[in-house]
């Protein structure tokens, strides 16, 4: 539990990524006063349970730095995802990327919904995305299942206000997707290489 603040989920999302935490579901919600109560359901990478006791201490450092805004999230993730991914976590596309955008469930926010193949740093790639589309999370409901991610993500503007201009929709739902399209590629890219 925090005091709310713009891209506040992409830098916890991405603080668990760069300490090798992997995120299976979560869920947020705007509470009062400005304040968010956060909850991830995590384990281990590779899988496993979290019983590491100093990394579960350096994600607790990391965390309070990002937040307090001595270093920034995005440099902490690229310094510890390296230059090319592990041999034994292979990646390989099953499930195409899908973003649909849903106006009509809620009064109050734009619904955003991603389908994907999860992968370490998934969530931390979409909702740094959103923050860069200045598109403010008020909830969120990520859920996993046979290695699938179908997450969900209620979004307003910086004013708080639902999107409803349709070139606006048009644009965040082909940047998300292309932007997640183009990790997807890359990091298969990678594989190949690693492979060879």
């Amino acid at each position: 539990m925090t005091r709310d603040r713009s891209g506040l989920f992409f830098q916890i999302a991405g603080t668990l990524t760069a300490n090798r935490i992997n995120i299976l579901s979560a869920w947020s919600h705007s509470i009062f006063l400005k304040t968010v109560l956060a909850t991830f359901h995590v384990n281990d990478i590779p899988e496993g349970p979290l019983d590491d006791p100093e990394r579960w201490e350096g994600f607790c450092r990391d965390i309070a730095r990002v937040i307090a805004g001595e270093i920034d999230v995005h440099e902490l993730v690229l310094a510890r995802r390296g230059v090319g991914r592990s041999p034994l976590t292979p990646f390989a596309i099953r499930f195409p990327v899908r973003v649909e955008i849903d106006n009509a469930t809620s009064d109050k926010a734009t619904i955003i919904e991603v389908h994907a193949d999860d992968r370490p740093g998934l969530l931390y790639d979409i909702t740094r995305k959103l923050s860069d589309l200045e598109l403010d999370i008020s909830l969120t409901k990520i859920a996993t299942e046979a290695n699938r991610a179908a997450d969900v993500f209620y979004v307003q503007d910086r004013h708080g206000e639902k999107i409803v201009d349709f070139d606006q929709l048009n644009t965040i739902k082909s940047s998300l997707h292309d932007h997640l399209t183009e990790i997807e590629a890359n990091l298969t890219n990678k594989d190949k290489h690693i492979a060879m």
